[in-house]
């Protein structure tokens, strides 16, 4: 495999990291459509992979790819992105305190009123681009999450990574970034001071 290391995030994007089938030489990763695998001997599974649940061989390119062009330690796919965002919420004990964009994804906002504050999340929507209302909403101590879109769907505001994810730090909350429109191509949150 060619070092990828010094690739513009387009080139790393559009050849996979270079990644090629070593049996086949096919240059798009095969789909494995199993659901389970076999186990060793002694029932163990050495290769690494038991149900597709957990990890499917299929996903270690993505995942690998995602991590390289997000500039991250590890990349973890899921079957959407809405399913991602849930697990992120999903992830805080009830009483959170979160800081969400006023407009946003409709169906991740209608997922926060519906399901995110019945189980008890303390959920605040802001202007995705208003730096003093994220300043001023924020709870230091308190605010777990500040989640942001951008450029957020379906208005295309944009808002300021780095000097958001400086109020949230200081605050002692995590930032969490949607970048599903601009791809690690264009931005990289993580380097802009995003946690996830």
């Amino acid at each position: 495999m060619t070092d990828s290391s010094a690739w513009h995030p387009a080139t790393k994007a559009a050849q996979a990291l270079g990644w090629s089938d070593p049996q086949t030489g096919a240059i798009i990763p095969p789909l494995q459509p199993s659901t389970t695998f076999i186990r060793d001997p002694d029932n163990e599974y050495r290769r690494g992979f038991s149900y597709t649940r957990d990890t499917s061989p299929g996903d270690d390119q993505a995942e690998a790819l995602l991590a390289e062009l997000e500039q991250g330690a590890a990349a973890l796919t899921f079957g959407s992105g809405h399913a991602a965002a849930a697990a992120v919420f999903q992830s805080l004990p009830a009483g959170s305190h979160i800081i969400a964009p006023r407009v946003m994804y409709w169906g991740l906002r209608q997922w926060l009123l519906d399901i995110g504050e019945p189980a008890g999340l303390d959920i605040e929507f802001v202007p995705n681009d208003d730096l003093e209302a994220l300043a001023r909403t924020l709870r230091k101590g308190k605010t777990r999450l500040v989640w942001l879109e951008t450029p957020s769907n379906p208005m295309w505001s944009l808002a300021d990574i780095h000097a958001a994810a400086e109020l949230a730090h200081i605050a002692g909350a995590k930032i969490c970034v949607d970048n599903t429109v601009a791809t690690p191509v264009l931005t990289r949150p993580l380097q802009l001071g995003a946690d996830l």
